[in-house]
């Protein structure tokens, strides 16, 4: 998915699921790893003594086995199993888009080209997530938090539904920071400062939506979740403090000033790094147990942890530092509390199980996939909805905030926001200046067309290592400029442009002639509507984008004849087939060539390591 605000966008790494030091909110379990032994083997399932559950099964990469559910991706899509010494497909769940994991008893998944829809571990749809407000539901998280899951629509707004699809928690927020722990969750909201530029703040809301505080600017969150002590966060622009806050983002405690970061806390210790950037472990009065001097340090169990000396010996140790056992020859390890076990990374590139105790589960060593699902996202596009949300900026003389006559300077009082060329007679806009919101699948832009030329003030060019690059500052814009015509440039951002382009031109013809537009057809997807002295023009042009004109019928002679630009948009429609035919023979002849003088070359999938933080 293109254009997506990143926070919903998360990086595929085992430290977020699997190494959580989270362990009153989780409600899944990681029951079966895929692993293969040499690298032309297929994908198994190892289980947690070290032995396969099935082995040499799947080409395509495996995700781990969450509450007996995981997918395969290959070349064809997703496929979701469940597991067994025989894993099976889950009914009508083969070659999807996206699948996530099983939680709370249900399973999200997308068809290509439909609606995220839910099913239960035989395959039986529970419900379809349907638009909220008009407006698409275009991703949700892989999973549920404490019964909720993250939702964001065509708007790129987010909210929360529960495990039954209702949207309990209103998508009207900018983003999300930690997702639902101990009954609150982080977003990010959008708003004003004092001098009403915008800017985004988190505030913290309960599971009723309810707003219970908001961080100050200078806080990030260190963990990822409301440990049961609370937010661990930084908060400071100079010299940056760690804090605990409690769920109003009140600070409950200030850790000691050498405490530069935590990665784990719980009700008796909480592991630290220091201003060197070494590790050490504190009890909660603060008081030293293990001093600052690893390079990391991860918790196993009963008060013992796993620390990294240098760059090739790990050592197990207690809360007196006293070592239990030293390891050689491991470059990482990790601590994967659904197993009880260290995972350990080699000199070979492969992993070991190891125990608590520091004693080896299996003599065997393994390459091990950790892929999981992080979101969902769905391809479905409604192009009639978004006919009607275009059609429906087009209000008597104006598209969205611009009116036909008014002067440029007064949508545009701000001069440095737009953009243009000196001496023209066109201006783009930015869509939030001209109040047309555009979407994920989908941009939308405003070009104002003028009575008289744009004067650009205070243009100059500057070189850099032999390349221009041309600025105006100050940009001011001749006082007697008028709108006398606006345009709605539409370009999508999604598979199957073309046909979507062509789809969209028709419905717009419907939603116009429902409003009293009569039509002319001036090319197979081109047309005119008109009404009263104004007309509406819609043709596609060449780059994949549909253009909507608004005018006095006066002042049409301004724009090229819509058969000129509807036959640029058929060409670059032929052009753009014959090159994907001309691409599909090349890359096939190159394919056979390469067969015919060299053995094939197994492409790796790529693996998610345990220790990506």
């Amino acid at each position: 998915m293109k254009n997506r605000l990143f926070l919903f966008l998360i990086s595929i790494v085992l430290v977020c699921l699997f190494l959580s030091c989270s362990k009153e909110t989780k409600n899944y379990t990681i029951e079966y790893i895929p692993y293969k032994i040499d690298k032309e083997d297929n994908w198994g399932m190892l289980k947690p003594d070290g032995t396969p559950l099935f082995k040499d099964e799947f080409e395509g990469t495996p995700s781990v086995v969450i509450n007996g559910v995981f997918t395969v991706t290959d070349k064809n899509g997703v496929s979701v199993y469940t597991v067994g010494e025989k894993p099976k497909p889950i009914k009508d769940c083969e070659n999807l888009k996206s699948a996530g994991i099983m939680s709370e008893g249900v399973i999200p998944i997308v068809k290509k080209g439909e609606r995220i829809k839910y099913i239960d571990i035989n395959g039986k749809e529970k419900f379809t997530l349907m638009p909220y407000k008009n407006k698409e539901i275009e991703e949700v998280s892989s999973k549920f938090y404490e019964g909720l899951a993250l939702i964001r629509t065509s708007e790129n707004k987010y909210g929360w539904i529960n495990n039954k699809g209702k949207v309990v928690i209103e998508p009207k927020y900018a983003g999300f920071y930690v997702y639902f722990s101990n009954g609150v969750a982080i977003m990010l909201k959008k708003t004003k400062d004092k001098e009403g530029k915008e800017k985004y703040i988190k505030v913290i809301i309960d599971k009723s939506g309810k707003e219970k505080g908001k961080l100050k600017e200078d806080m990030e969150i260190l963990i990822p979740e409301y440990t049961e002590k609370g937010f661990v966060a930084t908060m400071g622009e100079k010299e940056s403090r760690v804090v605990l806050l409690d769920k109003e983002a009140k600070v409950t405690k200030r850790f000691p000033s050498k405490v530069r970061y935590i990665k784990e806390i719980n009700k008796d210790i909480y592991i630290y790094k220091n201003k060197e950037g070494k590790w050490g472990i504190n009890n909660n009065d603060d008081e030293t147990l293990v001093r600052a001097k690893y390079l990391s340090i991860s918790s196993l169990e009963n008060g013992t942890f796993v620390a990294q000396k240098d760059n090739d010996k790990f050592v197990i140790i207690n809360d007196n530092d006293d070592i239990i056992k030293e390891f050689e020859d491991y470059t990482e390890m990790g601590f994967l509390e659904d197993w009880n076990t260290i995972i350990a990374y080699n000199k070979n590139d492969k992993y070991e199980l190891i125990n608590p105790k520091g004693e080896l589960i299996s003599k065997e060593e393994y390459i091990l996939g950790f892929y999981t699902p992080s979101y969902v996202a769905s391809d479905y596009f409604n192009v009639s909805a978004l006919a009607k949300t275009i059609s429906d900026y087009f209000i008597d003389n104006r598209v969205g905030d611009i009116e036909l006559g008014q002067s440029v300077t007064n949508f545009l009082p701000d001069n440095s926001s737009p953009y243009g060329y000196r001496n023209q007679n066109t201006l783009t806009v930015y869509s939030e200046k001209s109040g047309i919101t555009s979407g994920n699948k989908f941009s939308l832009n405003t070009l104002v067309y003028t009575d008289s030329p744009i004067a650009m003030e205070k243009y100059r060019t500057e070189y850099y290592y032999g390349y221009a690059y041309d600025y105006y500052e100050g940009t001011q814009f001749n006082s007697s400029s008028k709108v006398c015509g606006i345009m709605l440039s539409v370009q999508l951002n999604t598979s199957e442009n073309v046909s979507n382009i062509e789809n969209l031109s028709k419905a717009l013809k419907e939603n116009f002639e429902s409003k009293g537009y009569k039509t002319t057809d001036k090319g197979q997807y081109s047309f005119e509507l008109a009404k009263g002295n104004k007309v509406i023009i819609v043709s596609p042009t060449a780059g994949d984008k549909l253009c909507v004109f608004l005018m006095k019928k006066d002042n049409r002679a301004m724009l090229k004849s819509r058969s000129e630009m509807e036959k640029q948009y058929l060409e670059a429609k032929e052009r753009y087939n014959q090159d994907e035919d001309n691409y599909e023979k090349k890359e096939y002849n190159e394919e056979s060539v390469a067969e015919a003088v060299a053995a094939p070359v197994e492409e790796e999938p790529i693996e998610a390591s345990p220790y990506d933080y």
